[in-house]
Formats: C-alpha cells, sequence, structure tokens
C-alpha cells in the first residue's frame, strides 16, 4: 500500500525544495509518487487553484496540506489495490482517470473502502460531506493537474458504459467475497460505534451561563455567532457556511435573489425594519442541512436586526482595504482576513474563552444547540399550563408530556432532526427533571422528622468521655 512520509530538515525527496516540510508520497514498490507529490508541492504553495474563477491561488496550511497528502494517498492505495477492481488488476498513479475515480467514490459511499470493512467484514459507509466527496475532489483536482502538466495522458478516457458495468459488478463481487473471509476467518474486531450524545443525558448551560460565555468572547463576530447558534439551534455549518446576505442589505438589485426565499439568504430589507404584526412570520430563513435537508428556520426580529446590524458595521469595517472579490462575497460572517469564518474559528474561540473562564463543565457550540431545544420546550409547556391554567409546580407528568407534543413538532422541523425519537428525548429531560424535583422535596419532608431526632449533640459529649 502507498504511504504518505513527513521528512525533516535533513534528509529531502522528489521535488521538495530545502526549506520545505511537505509530505510525499512512496508506492507500494517503495518508488517516489512523483506526479502526486509534485501536486501536493504546488497545492501548498497556493500554485494550483480549487475553483478556476479565483484570480489567486491559496497558500495552504501545514494541517491542511498534510490533509491532501492523506488523500491522494488513500486514492493511491485503492488504485494499487486489485481487489478494488480486480478486472484491471494493481493500477499506479500514472493510471488514474476520471471514470475510476467514480468507482473509487462508489467503493467509500457502499462502505467497502473502509477501515471498518477491513476490521469486521461488513460494509461501513462513509459521510460523504465530510469525507467522501473531500477525497473525490481532490483526486479529480490532482488528475485534471497531471494530466495538465505532462505526467499523464487521457486523464478524461472513457471505455464505454459496458465496459464500467462489467468492471462495476466485478467490485461488488471482489469486496462481498472478501467480506465473507474476513468474517470466517474470526480475525474480525467488533465494530467501533459513535454513539451520538442522547440530550436527555446532557445538562445544558443557564442563561446566566450563556450570557458570560458570550460577554468572554472575542467581540464582534464571535459573539454574534454564538447568540445565534443559542437563539436558532443551528448546527454550527449551518450558520457559518450558509447564511447569507441579500442584495438589498447590500444596496444592489439582483432579481435572481430574493432575500428569506432564496436558499441560504436571509430576509430582505423590507422585513428587517417591518413593524407589521405579523413580522414573525416573515421573519424566515431557508437553510441546507444535513444530507442535503432544506428546512425553514424561524429566526426573532431583534436578532435579525442585530445580524443587518454586524452586516453594515462590523463586516463592512473588516472588508475595508480587501479585494473586490472578497467585498463581493455574500457570506455573513467573516474573520478578521475578510474571508468566511470556518468551524476551527469557532472551535478556538470557544475553547479560549472556556479556559479563560475556568469552566470544567464546557459550554461548547452544539451545547449551545442543546440548550436551544431545552429553552425552547420550557417556554412553549409554560405558554400551554398558563392559558391552561395549570400550575406547573403541580402539574402531573402526563400534563408536562401531553403539553409538550405540539412543540415536540415544531422543534423537530426547527432541528432537522431526522426521528421524532431524538427531539422529545429533550421533553423526556424537561418533564423528568421537574418531577425529580418535586419527588425529592418530598422524600426530604417525610426524612426530616428522621434527621431532627438525632442528637448530635449529646453523642459527641459520649464520644469525648469514650476517648
Amino acid at each position: 500500500m502507498a504511504t504518505l512520509h513527513f521528512p525533516d530538515r535533513l534528509k529531502r525527496k522528489g521535488v521538495h525544495r530545502s526549506g520545505d516540510r511537505l509530505p510525499y508520497i512512496i508506492t507500494c514498490d517503495d518508488r517516489l509518487a512523483e506526479g502526486p507529490n509534485h501536486f501536493i508541492n504546488e497545492r501548498a504553495h497556493g500554485r494550483i487553484k480549487r475553483d478556476p474563477n479565483d484570480p489567486r491561488g491559496k497558500k495552504l496550511s501545514p494541517k491542511t496540506t498534510r490533509q491532501c497528502g492523506s488523500k491522494l494517498t488513500d486514492y493511491e492505495t485503492w488504485l494499487e489495490s486489485s481487489a478494488a477492481h480486480p478486472g484491471l488488476g494493481s493500477l499506479r498513479w500514472q493510471d488514474s482517470r476520471r471514470w475510476l475515480i467514480e468507482l473509487y467514490e462508489e467503493a467509500l459511499l457502499l462502505g467497502y473502502w473502509s477501515r471498518d470493512f477491513w476490521r469486521t467484514g461488513q460494509p461501513s459507509p462513509l459521510s460523504y460531506r465530510s469525507t467522501v466527496k473531500p477525497r473525490v475532489d481532490e483526486a479529480i483536482l490532482s488528475g485534471i493537474w497531471l494530466q495538465k502538466n505532462g505526467y499523464i495522458a487521457d486523464f478524461e478516457e472513457f471505455p464505454g458504459d459496458a465496459a464500467i458495468a462489467r468492471e462495476r459488478a466485478l467490485v461488488k463481487q471482489s469486496f462481498e467475497a472478501i467480506g465473507e473471509q474476513l468474517q470466517a476467518s474470526g480475525l474480525v474486531t467488533a465494530r467501533k460505534t459513535n454513539v451520538r450524545q442522547d440530550p436527555g443525558t446532557v445538562l445544558p448551560p443557564s442563561d446566566k451561563d450563556i450570557r458570560r460565555l458570550i460577554a468572554n468572547l472575542p467581540e464582534g463576530t464571535m459573539q454574534l455567532i454564538c447568540l445565534s447558534l443559542y437563539e436558532l439551534g443551528l448546527r454550527v455549518f449551518e450558520l457559518i457556511e450558509h447564511m447569507k446576505i441579500p442584495p438589498s442589505w447590500l444596496g444592489k438589485v439582483d432579481r435572481s435573489i430574493i432575500g428569506g426565499q432564496t436558499l441560504g439568504y436571509l430576509p430582505d430589507l423590507d422585513v428587517v425594519f417591518s413593524n407589521a404584526p405579523d413580522v414573525e412570520k416573515r421573519c424566515k430563513w431557508r437553510v441546507k442541512g444535513k444530507f442535503g435537508k432544506i428546512r425553514w428556520v424561524m429566526i426573532p426580529p431583534k436578532l435579525l436586526r442585530l445580524l443587518w446590524k454586524y452586516a453594515t458595521t462590523t463586516r463592512r469595517t473588516i472588508l475595508k482595504g480587501k479585494s473586490p472579490e472578497l467585498r463581493s462575497a455574500h457570506e455573513l460572517f467573516l474573520n478578521s482576513r475578510g474571508q468566511p469564518i470556518n468551524y476551527d474559528n469557532v472551535s478556538l474561540a470557544l475553547r479560549r474563552t472556556n479556559d479563560s473562564l475556568q469552566r470544567q463543565e464546557r459550554v461548547t457550540a452544539h451545547l449551545l444547540r442543546h440548550a436551544y431545544a431545552c429553552k425552547f420546550i420550557e417556554v412553549c409547556i409554560l405558554e400551554d399550563f398558563a392559558n391552561a391554567g395549570i400550575d406547573s409546580k403541580t402539574a402531573s407528568y402526563e400534563q408536562f408530556m401531553r403539553s409538550g407534543e405540539g412543540a415536540i413538532v415544531v422543534l423537530q422541523a426547527h432541528l432537522g432532526h431526522a426521528e421524532r425519537e431524538m427531539t422529545m428525548g429533550y421533553l423526556t429531560q424537561l418533564a423528568g427533571r421537574e418531577m425529580a424535583f418535586r419527588y425529592q422535596n418530598a422524600f426530604n419532608r417525610e426524612v426530616d422528622e428522621l434527621t431532627e431526632g438525632v442528637n448530635l449533640r449529646a453523642s459527641f459529649k459520649k464520644d469525648r468521655e469514650a476517648a
């Protein structure tokens, strides 16, 4: 299999310059993969553009460069494996073709080309957004560059639908046979499962904790991001990647974009400054969530005005003097360099703030989403109790659960949960917590008489005399 290596300053290989510490790939026959290594070097120094419309390439960070090398190493290993394409035998990076990358993508999506498959013999599909798409995009980008620079020929060669269909059938048979052999050998290990955190086991931060956290975050962008995460209950990537400014906020006219209707774009200015009684119904935003699922998110009017204020003040100040490409971008949240905020920026800011506050129970971005859900359920139930004349201090468990049924329907849509049971965890947690306090108080009253009957003072006197 191909392997990824990291040179020190005394050992240089391939096309690496004397001052670089860039990763390089060694093939299964212990040779340098010169073409992919050259590609990694050019990518690291920003000389290869992912977006053809971008006039300038972006120099990669050491972490991103390592990720680039790891993706290409995985693809090279797939090429070298005859089991992955039995009709073609073992291949090398010089044999890379776009249609082969499509087979590679299918193996990732079906779970055959995964670590768990080789451990358990059972397919383990990988996440398309976070794993499959980045690997496939990097392989295609490298193939195009390698052909352009003369390392390979006929990257776009197409053998025909019939030949690809035959190879696809052989691939399936090959992996199914491997899976059966692994399971029959008795050497397989149990699959490692990532258990999703049950919201019923999470104690969300209080309003006081959240206010203190936001107050200690870096002023401006990060404070508004965390406030939005809490008030909207969004996942981080939904907020920072998909929340965009409509043209009306920038004083422009673009008939192809309708604020509040076009995917990702916030409501137009007429909604931001509206004082109509039904303005809450118009303060909505379409967002793309996990697995490409699109849903509506309701935005509190005051938060929407705060987002507009940020766009016209803080964001405009950040973009002052920046390139036209950055100024024309529609992403709302930007870092100090005028580039869209990413997940690592948010995670680092929260980690540093938790450290400065010396919090043992750390507030994470996803915990703010849990806090939103718990607060939403609580407010809805208390509102229903008030309308029905029910005292929340004496309400039964059944009344809590029955009153929360309507809130669960709305909350599931807001959070984008595929399964109702996941959202029900928040209602169960709230009802259980209220009942726990009440039952504990009843128990305390019952045992108080026994506690008061113990004369500790007399007991201490006898202990001293015995000593």
